[in-house]
């Protein structure tokens, strides 16, 4: 599932990553929201380093345990809980609207509540960061498995994620994470209920 184009062209005018306190977007990116919620999205993150934008996912053959360690820390991942509560409050009465559809096909343009936005970037940050029981990123045991097995506790967990977002959540992709955890025993991967974050389509 990706974002229609306009969603990823405001997405890609942030850098790939930053280093020290970061900001994933800029006022000018958002002149039909409300200065709180634009406020809210501009705030500054808590964060060393952050993939955003075009590259999301690209550094992948690139990255290091030690670029995780910098990223995974307890401080980044309190300050994007605090963003996000504070993106959600800010922006309750805003609606981010995907006009591509409607220019590009004579489509009726998707509207969606703000947090989509951080949201895309924070779904394959909480990715990046997991870890198994061995204290290993699920990334490089992923990446160092020959084959796929269907109940590893990694893959299980990264398919959690994707669906912790509304956004890449549907009932089809929902069926087969609660059809894999059933028939793997893995009781303790709930499956996850997100708010949807779709106004109107």
């Amino acid at each position: 599932m990706q974002f229609h184009h306009q969603l990823l062209a405001v997405l890609a005018l942030n850098a790939a990553h930053a280093w020290g306190g970061m900001q994933l977007f800029t006022a000018g990116d958002f002149s039909s929201l409300s200065s709180d919620c634009v406020s809210a999205l501009t705030a500054e993150l808590s964060c060393s380093l952050m993939e955003t934008g075009s590259t999301m996912y690209h550094l992948t053959v690139n990255m290091t345990v030690d670029l995780l360690d910098q990223m995974c820390t307890d401080e980044c991942k309190k300050s994007i809980a605090s963003y996000r509560a504070a993106v959600e409050n800010a922006c309750a009465n805003d609606e981010y609207e995907d006009l591509y559809e409607s220019v590009s096909a004579g489509n009726s343009s998707e509207t969606y509540r703000p947090i989509i936005l951080p949201d895309y970037y924070f779904t394959n940050y909480n990715q990046r960061c997991l870890k198994n029981s061995e204290d290993s990123y699920c990334l490089f045991h992923l990446q160092s498995t020959d084959s796929q097995d269907e109940c590893d506790s990694c893959g299980l967990r990264m398919f959690q994620a994707e669906l912790s977002n509304s956004y890449f959540y549907n009932d089809d992709l929902a069926e087969q994470y609660s059809s894999l955890t059933s028939s793997c025993g893995a009781s303790t991967l709930d499956l996850p209920t997100p708010s949807s974050v779709a106004l109107a389509r």
